[in-house]
Parts: structure tokens; C-alpha cells; sequence
């Protein structure tokens, strides 16, 4: 039997693609660089043929590449959230989880931006279901 890998963009053009001869229950680990790597949908295609080249199992797997982003360097924010809660007030700058800066809103809603635990997440910056009522995106 053989082994195919095959990525392709959004729009169906092959990236990269791989072959080979396997045996039942083998295992390989393959790399493949992609020709265009640009952010967006893309697709690997797997598909298992027998001796004679009749397809025997198809699968898609479909995954996103991001852009890479520039980390925020610590000078650009007061805390990593939610070090140093009690102490955030009106204008205090937190990196978040997700990787953002936040800034904690103005009075009358920076009492919300130290209102968090595990367990009430509420307010937590960017992905709390009330984030926007205690912090600006920057």
C-alpha cells in the first residue's frame, strides 16, 4: 500500500505533497514545506491506496496559518493578567491570555478590571463574556 499527503490552499492549488510505500500499521513522520505559505484556509489530504493504486481511505483535515505577530515587549504593559489584580486601577495595561494588551476603562468601570477568580472569569480581558465593560483593546 501507499501513503499520500497532499496540502492545498483555499483555492485547491497544491502546496506540497508527499508519497510513499508503507505497511500495515507503520508509522513515518513527514515534513513538507509549502511552496506559497500565506495566511488563510488550507487543507491536507491523506489517502491510502492499495498495490494497484485503488483508493482505499480519504481524509481532509482543514486548518488556518495565521501571520506571525511581534510579542509585546513588557515595557508596553504594567502586568501579565492577573498578576498583581488589587493593584490594577483606571488605565492600568495587562497582557492578556490571547496574547493582546488591554487597558483597564475609567472610573466608573475600573472596579470591574480587579473583579476576577478561576472560578468568575467575567471580566477577564479579551475572552471574560463581559470583557468589554472593564477593558479597551489596544
Amino acid at each position: 500500500m501507499s501513503a499520500e499527503l497532499t496540502v492545498y490552499n483555499h483555492h485547491q492549488k497544491p502546496l506540497a505533497s508527499w508519497s510513499q510505500a508503507m505497511t500495515d500499521g507503520e508509522l513515518k513522520s513527514v515534513t513538507l514545506e509549502l511552496s506559497e505559505a500565506k495566511a488563510g484556509h488550507h487543507m491536507l489530504v491523506s489517502r491510502i491506496k492499495d498495490r494497484d493504486g485503488n483508493l482505499q481511505d480519504q481524509q481532509t483535515l482543514d486548518f488556518m496559518l495565521v501571520e506571525p505577530q511581534t510579542p509585546p515587549t513588557p515595557g508596553d504593559y504594567d502586568f501579565v493578567f492577573p498578576n498583581g489584580l488589587k493593584e490594577y486601577v483606571a488605565g492600568t495595561k495587562v497582557l492578556a491570555s490571547d496574547g493582546a494588551i488591554y487597558q483597564c476603562k475609567p472610573w466608573p468601570y475600573s472596579g470591574y478590571c480587579q473583579q476576577w477568580t478561576s472560578n468568575a472569569t467575567q471580566y477577564q480581558p479579551g475572552t471574560g463574556s463581559h470583557w468589554e465593560m472593564a477593558w479597551d483593546k489596544r
